[in-house]
């Protein structure tokens, strides 16, 4: 005997579509499996196995679901409101992030939640980047402690006096860092400032080949007799 199936299935498309997503919102996944299989919607009945695997995984949180599928349909501001209900504020800042509307994702940054900050700062300069603006990417990577990712924009892109000001106050424990910046400004012909770098981390040898480089060689002597 075939399994019952609910009268309102045989019902002409446009109310097949209508049962689908009335009981796809009621989270009643059965029907909404049998319903969206009859009018061929793949789409969403990747949807309602992503959510009865999650189901059997042990979550039951209605709201996350319901903001799940508000997200999926495109209503983002009522799935970051069903999130908030639920707690779950970090998927809606995830979900804005990943749209990249960056103001929107800030809002639902917690007062002390500097790992999220840095998070979303990496990801507003990694968009930066695709856009082209280099500038604006390194500032926010500085901002979120990523200090050699921008020193190497900064550096590709010649910007000498943002390269000293930054190599200025890099702690000289912060060698890498220190080390990068020097790179730079050696590459930029800039050897009397990549020579202050070295000089920070007391790197006197990496001096001495600044002074030969420039043909500075009284100087390069007078290091040399030094050590």
């Amino acid at each position: 005997q075939n399994e019952q199936v609910p009268s309102s299935l045989h019902q002409p498309p446009p109310d097949r579509k209508a049962l689908a997503h009335s009981a796809l919102e009621n989270l009643d996944l059965t029907v909404a499996t049998k319903a969206f299989a009859r009018i061929k919607d793949l789409k969403y009945l990747e949807l309602i196995n992503d959510f009865q695997e999650r189901q059997n995984k042990g979550e039951k949180d209605r709201e996350v679901f319901i903001g799940d599928l508000l997200a999926y349909k495109g209503r983002f501001k009522d799935a970051a409101r069903a999130f908030q209900r639920c707690q779950h504020e970090h998927k809606a800042l995830a979900m804005y992030t990943d749209l990249r509307m960056f103001d929107l994702a800030q809002d639902f940054l917690g007062s002390g939640d500097n790992v999220d900050r840095k998070a979303l700062l990496r990801k507003k300069a990694d968009w930066a980047c695709n856009i082209n603006e280099p500038r604006a990417a390194a500032e926010m990577y500085l901002s979120a402690g990523d200090t050699l990712q921008a020193i190497n924009i900064i550096g590709a892109n010649g910007w000498v006096d943002m390269l000293v000001e930054v190599g200025r106050r890099l702690d000289k424990a912060e060698v890498e860092a220190v080390r990068a910046v020097a790179g730079h400004l050696r590459t930029a012909g800039q050897l009397a400032l990549a020579s202050e770098m070295y000089h920070k981390l007391g790197e006197q040898s990496s001096v001495v080949q600044l002074h030969v480089e420039a043909r500075q060689w009284s100087e390069a002597f007078a290091l040399i007799d030094r050590r």
